[in-house]
């Protein structure tokens, strides 16, 4: 198992925030080769690929989709 950071960008009117992430790296079987991923901070986001950069391209594509959506449907605070 191996431990990378992620950094994904959220887009907040204009303006940019960084996070740093944690994403634990597993690698296949040796029969079925390829890695999978998951981010501690994101729970059920999760990625694989072929080589260790596709797995976390595609770990990153589930955290920003993940990330978005809770944006999206989070509720407004009632104004007073």
């Amino acid at each position: 198992m191996l431990q990378y950071h992620l950094e994904t960008k959220l887009e907040r009117c204009q303006n940019v925030n960084m996070r740093r992430l944690t994403a634990i790296i597993h690698q296949g079987e040796a029969n079925e080769g390829g890695f999978w991923a998951t981010c501690l901070e994101v729970p059920g986001a999760n990625g694989q690929g072929e080589t260790k950069d596709e797995c976390l391209a595609n770990l990153a594509q589930a955290v920003h989709l993940l990330l978005e959506t809770e944006r999206e449907e989070a509720v407004p605070l009632a104004q007073s």
